[in-house]
């Protein structure tokens, strides 16, 4: 993961693809998603972080919360594909990236708990759950091209945080504003503001709903969770399949 590290996403690229071809069995390399990611492949990413947090969980008994989030960013972004939950059947025992998931898969009440949470210095774990919480937060709003809300949490989320810490999780918040060309040294204080809130903002689902060429775009990407959320808000029927929903949305939008 040399070359990720220091920013060269086609150079790690090739390397992870050689040592899979080398490999006799599949491996588990999330690091691959996170390349075809910033190199904007996104249908390619998907696909390879699905299969990497099957394989993960299958094979530790443990959620990969952090590949289901990066699926979800690609969902949100066009990616194609079967829908994919945002949390794992498997328990995550870390609260913050529950919250992510819940944030991700439409709960807009996902927003008060992270800022709960990150808000917290009640433990050595603080500084870290500041990292999950805003990074992944500033994923989110960056998959749905808001990159004011994007990059203010990204900067909170590098705070204290060394840049040459060898945790990759913690070099993401940097790696992510240099794919975007982005500075975190100098973003306006009233945006750090409304990061630290987690303010959604003009996301909110209530919002994308008021623009049907936007929703049009989108609504095939949505989780059930969203899709769910977005028919309460127009105080249509919650039930049946994903299909069901769909049609039921898109029949009262007129589209």
């Amino acid at each position: 993961a040399a070359f990720l590290r220091q920013g060269d996403l086609e150079g790690a690229l090739e390397q992870f693809d050689r040592a899979q071809q080398l490999s006799k069995n599949s491996r588990y390399e999330w690091h691959r998603g996170i390349c075809l990611y910033y190199l904007d492949r996104f249908d390619d990413a998907r696909v390879d972080f699905v299969e990497n947090a099957l394989r993960y969980e299958e094979r530790f008994f443990e959620p990969a919360s952090e590949e289901r989030l990066f699926a979800q960013a690609c969902a949100l972004r066009g990616a194609k594909g079967d829908d994919f939950a945002a949390a794992s059947e498997l328990r995550e025992t870390r609260p913050v990236l529950r919250a992510c998931a819940a944030l991700y898969g439409g709960d807009v009440n996902a927003a008060k708990t992270l800022r709960e949470l990150c808000d917290r210095t009640d433990s050595v774990d603080a500084l870290r759950r500041r990292l999950l919480g805003h990074f992944y937060a500033g994923l989110y709003h960056d998959a749905l091209n808001d990159a004011e809300r994007a990059r203010a949490h990204l900067a909170l989320a590098a705070e204290r945080v060394s840049a040459d810490d060898q945790d990759f999780t913690a070099r993401l918040p940097r790696l992510h504003a240099s794919v975007r060309n982005w500075s975190l040294d100098d973003v306006p204080q009233d945006a750090l503001q409304k990061a630290s809130m987690f303010d959604l903002g003009s996301q909110g689902m209530e919002d994308i709903l008021d623009d049907p060429d936007t929703m049009r775009e989108g609504i095939d990407a949505m989780t059930v969770a969203m899709l769910k959320e977005a028919l309460k808000a127009r105080g249509l029927k919650r039930t049946g399949l994903k299909a069901d929903l769909k049609a039921r949305l898109l029949e009262d939008l007129g589209l």
